[in-house]
């Protein structure tokens, strides 16, 4: 029968989609990455690496990334090149005495193809592993895709392959029949041709390179038609257009995907032992592929029992795999139904597993004591009212905080009780809290065993985050960026941050400017000043604004600043080095002077001009 559509002219491609993607087992997993690399760009996966022959998807894939990144990501910035572009974009900046780097300003996913063609050029591959670097420490997409494996590519260097194998590795190989009979179906129905019953099941059974010559089969056929103006039997079509279609071993009336040796063969023993095995494995969704090649034959493999013996503990082991994702809340639900279902695949699964427990730590608990109420009388009142709003305002004020005090202990003591008002608050809040030292362990751990990204996307969904010896930040060289970046990326977030060490930030060295500047970026208060007396620590409280205070009178500006100055210690007697040093705002203990003769100074004149916009004064009213 003759489906009744009319032939036409193939129409102009629309640009290629993940809607428009075929998916099967062949491209499944690849599609999944592909797609959640689009919709949260660097946050797992990063970077992303694709491989497979030509003409099987790879190009519709990375231009379904582009498309839907855009689409979800209005704003988002995405640069897609071949390495050959790439490499000339390369030679260019050194021709000009340009820093490539700069050309990333703004990117938000990078997308390179054809990888293979880097092999050799050290200059090139030295840039891209900066790239990779510049990219992901920023939190930028990386996707990468090659016509063979990375560790395949003879010259290509060792740095390159270890960036690579921190994020995520994925073949595409030839698709099954039932996926190349649905690609052609496609075909048809979007050029609106109509064929005879059983064609598509015909051409998908033939053996072609790829998807592509697939579809330029098909496009002959479409042609064939409209030249002699009627449809061809599923019979016509192997003389019609010269397809190699294998002949089709008898099956076995229990269903089994894989050809079986004709009737009277020895079946004795290890035949059952295999077609139970293998109904076993499919009441698992477990592809038994492996042991499948046993029953082609009439007479076992010497090592058949070995085999099955591998198969079955394959098996167990995706199993419990299975149960421990489940247990997680398995984040990555279209990925583990991938490889899950293939035992040979089983080290990408365990890989998977070891990223979910990862992504599923509990951080750090915080010890029990008081929160920051119960620290009235002993820490500056400034302090104790900067830490409460910190944790309830909304959006977050002064972060980070940053407290110092030459006592690691008091510092310490301070960052837990914020945590426990904050839990008070929001009994189901994320509260991480630990040293310099250790974050640097443990991200590094997190590299050594390929979990760097679930680490990130741990730690960058905490509420609050509370560091102390932040002092020995410049001993934690090769975390430097991480911690830059975990810091922006809670901050873009709107989440809390409390930073304490044992003196204030301009006196830690050997760390990078833009750290430097981001430690001073919020308010820095001195913990070792002598807390307030009961009745002085509403009139300190004071200092902390409201947007809705009025100014004060301009005939009042002279005496009030220098009340502050005294109050402060900014530029007049007793002020200290840390009131002295700070660009932030910054308060010491003086006389104490009521909220009416408050304001707030900034002894650099820069930050003054950036903030004073958003400075108010409390003041009461004073009955006229």
């Amino acid at each position: 029968m003759v489906a009744k559509k009319r032939a036409s002219q193939k129409a102009p491609e629309p640009h290629p989609t993940f809607d428009d993607l075929v998916v099967g087992p062949a491209n499944r997993l690849a599609s999944a990455a592909g797609r959640r690399a689009a919709e949260s760009p660097g946050t797992t996966y990063n970077p992303l690496v694709l491989y497979s022959g030509p003409g099987l998807g790879k190009s519709h894939i990375l231009s379904a990334i582009e498309y839907l990144a855009k689409e979800t990501h209005p704003d988002i910035v995405v640069m897609s090149r071949t390495s050959d572009l790439y490499m000339d974009e390369v030679e260019d900046a050194l021709e000009f005495g340009e820093a490539f780097l700069d050309r990333l300003t703004g990117v938000g996913i990078f997308i390179l193809d054809d990888l293979q063609d880097m092999a050799g050029h050290a200059h090139a591959q030295e840039m891209m592993v900066r790239t990779i670097d510049e990219l992901s420490g920023k939190g930028a997409q990386v996707v990468v895709a090659a016509n063979r494996p990375p560790a395949d590519i003879e010259g290509l260097d060792r740095r390159l392959l270890s960036r690579f194998s921190d994020g995520l590795v994925v073949d595409i190989v030839q698709p099954d029949h039932e996926t190349r009979v649905r690609i052609i179906r496609q075909e048809l129905d979007k050029r609106s041709v109509g064929v005879e019953d059983g064609v598509p099941e015909v051409i998908g059974r033939a053996k072609f390179q790829g998807v592509r010559e697939m579809l330029a089969t098909v496009d002959r056929l479409i042609m064939k038609q409209e030249t002699e103006k009627r449809s061809f039997t599923p019979e016509e079509l192997p003389t019609l257009l010269g397809l190699k279609i294998p002949v089709r071993s008898r099956k076995r009336s229990r269903g089994l995907d894989e050809p079986l040796a004709p009737p009277g063969a020895d079946t004795v023993g290890w035949r059952e032992q295999v077609e139970e095995l293998v109904e076993s494995a499919r009441a698992d969704d477990i592809a038994a592929t492996p042991i499948l090649k046993l029953l082609r034959g009439s007479d076992p493999p010497a090592d058949w029992q070995m085999i099955l013996h591998e198969f079955r503990e394959g098996a167990s082991r995706v199993r419990q795999i299975k149960a421990e994702l489940h247990a997680l809340g398995n984040p990555w639900p279209e990925t583990s139904a991938v490889l899950l279902a293939d035992t040979e695949r089983l080290e990408e699964a365990e890989s998977l597993l070891k990223s979910a427990r990862e992504r599923k730590k509990p951080f750090p608990p915080i010890p029990e004591g008081p929160g920051l109420e119960g620290l009235r009388g002993r820490f500056p009142a400034l302090a104790l009212k900067a830490a409460t709003q910190l944790i309830r305002a909304d959006p977050a004020e002064y972060t980070p905080l940053f407290v110092h005090s030459e006592s690691p202990e008091k510092t310490l003591e301070l960052l837990h009780a914020v945590g426990r008002s904050f839990r008070e608050q929001e009994p189901r809040g994320r509260v991480a809290s630990l040293s310099i030292p250790e974050l640097a362990d443990q991200f590094f751990h997190a590299l050594t065993e390929g979990v760097a990204g679930a680490w990130r996307e741990r730690w960058w969904s905490a509420d609050v985050l509370l560091l102390h010896e932040v002092e020995r930040l410049p001993e934690a060289e090769r975390a430097l960026d991480e911690f830059f970046h975990l810091c922006e990326a809670l901050t873009k977030r709107g989440a809390r941050i409390v930073l304490a060490a044992t003196r204030p930030p301009a006196d830690i060295q050997g760390i990078p400017d833009r750290l430097a500047s981001r430690l001073a970026d919020g308010l820095v208060l001195d913990l070792d000043e002598e807390p307030e007396a009961a009745e002085e620590e509403e009139e300190a409280e004071a200092v902390v604004v409201e947007s809705e205070s009025q100014p004060l009178e301009p005939d009042d500006a002279d005496d009030d600043l220098l009340a502050l100055r005294e109050f402060a210690g900014v530029g007049g007697p007793g002020a200290s080095p840390a009131a002295q040093g700070s660009s932030g705002a910054v308060a010491t203990k003086a006389p104490p002077l009521s909220p009416e003769r408050v304001i707030w100074d900034w002894p650099v004149l820069e930050d003054r001009i950036a903030d004073e916009t958003s400075v108010r004064v409390t003041r009461e009213p004073d009955g006229d």
